[in-house]
């Protein structure tokens, strides 16, 4: 097979409107940590209370409140977060042992 060499390819940024300063990416992750400091009691507190029912499934608890929300889908779970707290930063846990997950 032979290449044509009227076919460059094109290289550079998918989103070259989108340019984040490391200040900028420093903020957002040090926001996410302390946001995650503030969710992770809170879920430890609720684990005893929900894990012998809905063991495996979402849990999303938001940073400044204890408000929660708790499904077996976690998109499902992500979307009914999004209604309940829509300008704020939620993190999904799991109802395990480890509560290991991910988070948005």
């Amino acid at each position: 097979m032979t290449q044509n060499p009227s076919r460059a390819a094109i290289r550079g940024r998918i989103f070259p409107e989108v340019n984040w300063s490391n200040a900028e990416n420093t903020a957002r992750a040090e926001a996410n940590r302390q946001s995650y400091v503030l969710c992770y009691p809170i879920f430890e507190k609720l684990r005893p209370k929900l894990i012998e029912d809905h063991d495996d499934w979402f849990v999303a608890v938001h940073p400044h409140s204890t408000d929660y929300s708790f499904d077996i889908d976690g998109l499902a779970c992500a979307k009914h977060a999004l209604q309940i707290f829509p300008d704020a930063n939620f993190h999904m846990f799991r109802l395990n042992e480890t509560g290991a997950c991910y988070y948005l």
